[in-house]
């Protein structure tokens, strides 16, 4: 009876995930025909209905829901690859269905549950020796508060209390723009994405206030001293996925919570003109990181760079005076526009589509070797920072400038095994 009982569970949550996604996935379709489209077709989107492209995006989307329920059994995986398909997948499917975008943009994404789900039996874990908690709290404050240290020289403490209204962000950034440094420009990824994350985590799943407070105060310092948007939604994303003891009630109300938030935002935006959740959340972090894929493509197709821009360039001469991503913003935005890649076009404009394979795997090793480090389900949430680096920042210039290397450091000596401590 246990057993049954147990199955009937597993099903019913199943079943509720699919229906969730599912939801999640109409509601992001209704945004784009009724707002992205109409109100932003400026920036390259279009609306050209085709059938059999509209049901080969639903079947692949299909196959990836039954493929990571039947492959992927490491629940962080598993939480991950659902997060992704929905952000990450999900806005560049819509995309193949209306604007005829190369079906590799999209099979790229979702190549990455299926390495995931082919690569279960592989183990990257390695024999290190672990930094006791205490120890660890320690250190993390010591490195927070040095690395905070050029961003106070920099910026001081005058902070700017008006970017609530976050419409006056881009105006502030202008106005501050010549005040950083090669330093502040570096460590702000590793600040915002990682140290002041996992000391709130760290904070809530250890009762110690004094890190929650810490990493809640130093997120609204980079928030408030340099305008980044960013920073500021890591908050709540953050201590949001530290709700929750499993990690499928986890992306279950994630979901929920975005479908809900989405599809108010939709129609307060039709009935009331107030576009802040459509204009932001659905357009600059979901689909504008699917259209930059296809530009990429398009501007250039059938050139491989072999990262002759980066460390390659010894090897091969760029063809360019700008790098890749004021190219994109010149031509397809303002002069001034910095139109960053995510790994899918990273990996084309560089080694053509098998680069993007190639990323791509890469990618799901560094994912793989993270989820190996059997972290308390109270660090999930770095999971969606770790997603929201591969939709919108270059491979190589993710693992050093955003931090990825780092954060891999942290999992490995501070937090492995702490499934353990906390019971998860």
């Amino acid at each position: 009876m246990e057993i049954a009982s147990s199955q009937v569970t597993i099903k019913r949550r199943n079943v509720a995930l699919w229906l969730i996604i599912f939801l999640f996935y109409l509601v992001m379709e209704l945004s784009y025909y009724f707002f992205i489209f109409p109100y932003h077709g400026y920036n390259g989107y279009l609306y050209e209905f085709d059938i059999s492209r509209f049901l080969v995006a639903k079947l692949f989307f299909l196959f990836e829901i039954f493929f990571i329920h039947l492959f992927i059994r490491n629940l962080f995986l598993f939480g991950f690859s659902y997060l992704l398909i929905g952000l990450f997948l999900c806005p560049n499917l819509i995309l193949y269905q209306y604007m005829d975008s190369p079906p590799y943009l999209f099979l790229g994404i979702g190549s990455i549950p299926i390495f995931l789900g082919l690569m279960k039996n592989v183990t990257l874990r390695f024999k290190f020796p672990r930094i006791s908690a205490r120890r660890q709290n320690i250190a993390l404050v010591i490195i927070s508060l040095i690395l905070l240290i050029p961003f106070l020289y920099a910026f001081g403490l005058n902070l700017n209390f008006g970017l609530l209204n976050l419409e006056t962000v881009y105006i502030y950034r202008k106005e501050i723009a010549d005040m950083g440094n090669i330093l502040t420009s570096y460590l702000y990824s590793w600040l915002s994405y990682w140290i002041f994350p996992f000391l709130i985590l760290i904070g809530i799943n250890d009762k110690k206030k004094g890190l929650l407070i810490l990493g809640l105060f130093g997120m609204l310092y980079l928030f408030f001293a340099t305008g980044n948007k960013i920073t500021f939604f890591l908050v709540f994303a953050a201590i949001g996925f530290s709700f929750f003891n499993t990690i499928y009630k986890k992306v279950f109300f994630f979901y929920l919570f975005l479908t809900t938030l989405f599809l108010s935002g939709l129609l307060i935006a039709l009935f009331y003109e107030i576009n802040f959740v459509q204009d932001f959340l659905v357009g600059r972090f979901l689909f504008l990181p699917a259209l930059l894929n296809i530009q990429y493509h398009e501007y250039f197709e059938g050139e491989k760079l072999m990262l002759s821009y980066s460390f390659l360039s010894f090897l091969n001469e760029y063809p360019y005076h700008i790098l890749p991503a004021r190219l994109i913003g010149m031509e397809y935005y303002l002069p001034e526009t910095n139109s960053t890649n995510g790994i899918i076009s990273d990996g084309y404009i560089n080694f053509g589509v098998p680069g993007i394979f190639i990323f791509t795997f890469l990618a799901s090793l560094i994912v793989l070797y993270s989820s190996q480090m059997r972290l308390s389900s109270k660090f999930f949430g770095v999971y969606f920072i770790l997603l929201l680096i591969y939709m919108e920042s270059a491979f190589f210039t993710s693992l050093l400038t955003h931090g990825i290397v780092f954060f891999l450091l942290l999992s490995t000596f501070f937090l492995r095994d702490t499934n353990e401590q906390s019971g998860n």
